[in-house]
């Protein structure tokens, strides 16, 4: 549960470190870029300028192990390899337990995988992948380098900082593309190569090889071809987008907007898909949000659905007119008539518009738990690292969205709908049919 400094066993940090400092893979320290000098003063710097801007830095690991932690990594040093310098920092920050402090850009790997393996309820399987291994989209992955795929995904999980299991496992996928982390965790021998084992398409079990690339997007230290478009760090890629462009699902339909909506006739619903908190400049939010109650207004739709899955966030200041009409709105806002999807996806801002609805409305939750809690740390800073140029994102703000007391990891969904590869790739939505069919039974 999220608190101000909770203790959690000191155990599993124990163990934790016990793994890392028994890896030594890859790069040797001659191969090095960076001396142990300029290591250290990097790590130096890194940890005064989390404890100066973090407002609650131990809030879920305590300070002593925390320390440790930096003692160890320092007396390691003189023995590692860049990846693995690289690989102990991200470790260290996923500590905090804060998907708003972590490592961006695109120094923490030189080259990356153009290939995006992502967790269902039934396995692991590649969701995009760069054109050039086009054979490999939609196959389940078993084995990722040297591991099993669900060893790897508990491996990358150790340096990937998240608000939760839920944001952590989201962010995971974007990390097994660095051929830094995969090398630095000892999930990869040579640097350059991938090897995955999979299913194809004919039940057979085969194995591949993937070549790490220099990443192409320098401009882009956000990754926005990761979260927003769900895709590969390579301009030619396949993903679910293109695969079903010709009878997208009702989500993608018009994917690239951070928002529409369209009444549904046969439900007497109006759906919402919510993408991005931001303001597009051809249509502000606001403007938006008017036609939005206008709408319910004249075509008096007896259901508001809000889908904030694919919602990473952005800005919480244009919620207001959303969450004012909400409460204005006596038809939508009660029980059975307002829906909320959500998914480890819903995130910072998106995540404020889900506690804010929950605080002042009736609504029914529905999809997956999100990846951030009602209350979280947010707001980062972002700080260069003078040696290494990595950068560096620190929270420096509490949001207290929901109840002091409110204590949970995630907002859990009263209609739980976990996601399975067959419906992913086959484009259908079963939440949305779920509350179809909810509507029906009413």
């Amino acid at each position: 549960m999220i608190t101000n400094r909770i203790i959690l066993p000191i155990l599993a940090f124990e163990l934790t470190l016990i793994f890392l400092s028994t890896i030594s893979f890859g790069q040797t320290t001659k191969d090095r870029k960076f001396t142990d000098n300029q290591w250290l003063s990097d790590l130096d710097s890194m940890v005064f300028f989390m404890k100066k801007t973090h407002p609650g830095l131990y809030w879920k690991t305590p300070e002593e192990t925390f320390n440790n932690q930096v003692n160890q990594i320092k007396g390691e040093i003189p023995r590692l390899s860049d990846n693995e310098i690289i690989t102990r920092f991200c470790n260290l920050v996923s500590l905090v337990k804060d998907g708003h402090t972590l490592f961006m850009g695109s120094n923490i790997s030189e080259k990356y995988f153009p290939v995006r393996i992502e967790s269902f309820s039934d396995g692991h399987f590649i969701t995009a992948v760069s054109k050039q291994y086009a054979d490999l989209y939609g196959v389940r992955v078993l084995k990722i380098g040297n591991y099993s795929s669900a060893e790897v995904f508990k491996k990358i999980g150790t340096v990937t900082s998240g608000d939760n299991s839920n944001s952590e496992l989201y962010w995971s996928s974007r990390n097994l593309t660095m051929n830094s982390l995969l090398n630095g965790l000892g999930i990869i021998s040579a640097l350059d190569l991938l090897t995955l084992e999979i299913i194809n398409k004919n039940n057979e079990i085969k194995t591949f090889s993937i070549k790490a690339e220099n990443y192409p997007f320098k401009d882009d230290p956000y990754y926005n071809w990761f979260w927003h478009d769900n895709a590969v760090p390579d301009k030619n890629y396949l993903n679910l987008v293109s695969a079903c462009s010709d009878n997208p699902p009702l989500r993608l339909k018009t994917f690239e907007k951070p928002y529409w909506f369209e009444y549904i006739e046969e439900q007497k619903a109006l759906y919402f898909c919510f993408n991005r908190c931001e303001n597009d400049s051809k249509k502000p939010f606001s403007d938006f949000i008017k036609n939005l109650w206008n709408t319910v207004e004249t075509k008096k739709p007896e259901k508001l659905i809000i889908d904030l899955r694919n919602n990473l966030g952005g800005t919480n200041s244009y919620l207001q007119p959303l969450i004012h009409g909400i409460i204005r709105h006596d038809e939508i806002n009660k029980s059975g008539h307002l829906f909320v999807m959500i998914s480890r996806k819903t995130f910072s801002a998106a995540m404020h518009c889900a506690t804010w609805i929950e605080r002042n409305a009736q609504p029914i939750f529905v999809g997956e738990p999100t990846g951030a809690a009602p209350n979280h740390y947010a707001d980062p800073k972002i700080y260069e690292l003078p040696n290494s140029k990595l950068l560096l994102f620190v929270s420096t703000t509490w949001w207290q969205n929901g109840l002091p007391w409110d204590k949970r990891e995630w907002i859990e969904p009263e209609l739980k709908v976990e996601v399975d590869s067959k419906e992913y790739f086959n484009g259908e939505d079963k939440a949305l049919e779920k509350i179809f069919n909810f509507i029906m039974k009413q």
